[in-house]
């Protein structure tokens, strides 16, 4: 899992934490990361194999537009919702609609 602080003013703080303990419907990490004075933003992202998302029920097309899909993401900002994508090999993500 990947964990990002963004401030309102200075620089992007990133971590990864340590592997996930658990199960697919419950599993934790843990990752430090120093948090600046005044507001920022906290962001976590975990990636999943094809494999490993379709395990956790995620069933992910071979191809998207045109291109292999690597990975799925899933990603939480503290406050906001979950919002997962799709992974080309090229990089680009794909917003799953759930």
């Amino acid at each position: 899992v990947q964990v990002t602080v963004t401030p309102y003013t200075g620089t992007v703080s990133i971590a990864t934490s340590s592997p996930l303990v658990g199960t697919t419907s419950s599993s934790s990490a843990t990752a430090a990361i120093s948090l600046g004075g005044g507001h920022s933003v906290v962001t976590a992202a975990a990636t999943f194999t094809v494999a490993q998302a379709a395990a956790l029920g995620i069933d992910a097309p071979e191809y998207y537009a045109g291109e292999p899909v690597a990975s799925v993401r899933l990603a939480a900002t503290y406050g906001g919702g979950s919002r997962w994508s799709y992974v080309t090999r090229s990089g680009r993500e794909v917003p799953i609609m759930r």
